[in-house]
């Protein structure tokens, strides 16, 4: 892509500066990153490298998984095979530094061995990544063909550019690093010793030259926590103030991100997290839990507040479509059954009974009505009667699930269904009831 940033500019500059190679750092790669060949044959081992051939003792030779070249000295993987061409291919990186920026370079050096010729080597560079003093980092690679998921496609040949950033893609992490390495003083000021643990160079500079936190974790030889930061960064900062607390009275964590997520809900409720009293739990579990429950029943009352917003704005609607049945009720001196009279108390009959003749929009549909079945002013089961056929679709109580008194309000419904079609032959007010269409019904 065509550089856009300041930064993208000078670095697309710099880097077409930048020296090939050399011949002293293909030769290692050549010699530590590739699999080297010792082929058995009825003449003995033959070194792909350099073609020696020598005798080994039979039975040492059955045993033999790898051996030394005493003509060339390379490491050999020992092959009893038929198979003439071998082939090896790996990553190994250079890191280096160039005008001001950690620079981490990423060659692909491939070989192909042949058991009557001299092997064939290539080595190309495949990515760049450059870090500032500040911790930006900008990548650059040569194109690559074929499936993302593939990495060793590349076009070699074409120049290299900017890359938009795609870990996946781009950060590759090498078989080798080249030995000769050369750092930023930046690098090494902000605790740097030689470690990489399990990152990424280039991710690995870009965090400790770009955060405060990392630069700190590092030093203080908090590594664990040092990798969380790099995967949880915002998490992290906002509880930063506790966790240096915690490092400072040598309080033992033993489930970090529990106890980040507890921090996260002392914020919630506005505590002092710089209070070791507050941020300290003898019973971390127990104390998470009782705050989860706090935070969960006020996102309840958010919640219904939301709904009751959302049914004032709806009540008009509900109003002209089912007004003609409001003030049906009938008993069988146990049991109450009458129409719900509001969306409000389509929110109050879905709460109370955890189903969702609310959040399906029962109250929407033109061909149905909605009734509530209570005992004593408690909800016992919900029915919803088709505007059709005038029969009951469904009649459930809490969580969807029938209760003992079932099959009794099925037949006080049934008993008093005369009078709701009685109902539907009125004119609603302001408008007639138009035609109705059968639509699906699911549960409640």
């Amino acid at each position: 892509m065509i550089p856009k940033t300041k930064i993208q500019i000078e670095v697309a500059r710099l880097s077409k500066k930048l020296t090939d190679i050399s011949d002293k750092q293909t030769k290692w790669a050549y010699d530590h990153c590739i699999e080297h060949i010792g082929r058995i044959s009825k003449k003995g081992i033959t070194c792909l490298d350099c073609g020696h051939i020598w005798d080994e003792k039979p039975i040492l030779l059955a045993k033999l998984e790898s051996c030394k070249c005493p003509n060339c000295g390379h490491k050999l993987k020992v092959e009893e095979t038929k198979k003439r061409v071998f082939k090896d291919s790996a990553y190994f990186g250079i890191t280096t530094t160039h005008k001001g920026y950690q620079l981490f370079r990423l060659f692909f050096v491939s070989a192909k061995f042949f058991t009557n010729k001299s092997p064939e080597y290539s080595c190309h560079e495949v990515v760049q990544h450059w870090v500032s003093r500040n911790g930006k980092k900008v990548t650059l690679s040569v194109p690559r063909g074929g499936n993302l998921c593939y990495l060793d496609i590349w076009r070699w040949w074409e120049r290299m550019e900017v890359r938009k950033y795609c870990h996946e893609v781009y950060n590759i992490l090498p078989y080798k690093i080249y030995p000769a390495v050369k750092y930023l003083p930046e690098i090494k000021r902000n605790g740097f010793k030689g470690k990489y643990h399990g990152f990424h160079p280039a991710d690995f500079f870009s965090l400790i030259l770009g955060n405060n936190i990392a630069e700190t974790l590092l030093k203080t030889g908090n590594i664990e926590w040092f990798k969380n930061f790099a995967h949880n960064q915002r998490q992290i900062t906002r509880c930063w103030s506790a966790i240096k607390i915690a490092f400072r009275h040598k309080y033992e964590i033993k489930d970090r991100l529990l106890w980040l997520d507890y921090i996260d809900l002392l914020l919630y409720f506005h505590k002092d997290i710089r209070n070791p009293k507050v941020i300290f739990s003898d019973d971390l579990h127990n104390a998470h839990n009782k705050l989860v429950a706090k935070k969960r029943e006020i996102q309840r009352k958010i919640d219904m507040e939301k709904k009751k917003k959302q049914a004032i704005q709806e009540e008009e609607a509900y109003k002209k479509n089912k007004g003609k049945y409001f003030g049906i009720a009938f008993s069988d001196d146990l049991i109450n059954v009458r129409v719900l009279t509001s969306v409000q108390e389509f929110v109050e009959e879905g709460d109370n009974m955890h189903h969702c003749v609310y959040t399906n929009n029962y109250y929407k549909k033109n061909d149905s009505l909605i009734l509530s079945a209570t005992i004593g002013g408690k909800r016992i089961e919900t029915i919803e009667i088709s505007l059709n056929s005038f029969t009951i679709i469904q009649s459930r109580g809490p969580l969807n699930r029938n209760t003992e008194y079932h099959d009794r309000i099925i037949e006080l419904v049934k008993k008093n269904m005369p009078l709701i079609r009685k109902k539907s032959t009125l004119k609603n007010s302001n408008h007639e009831r138009s035609k109705q269409r059968t639509v699906s019904h699911v549960h409640l």
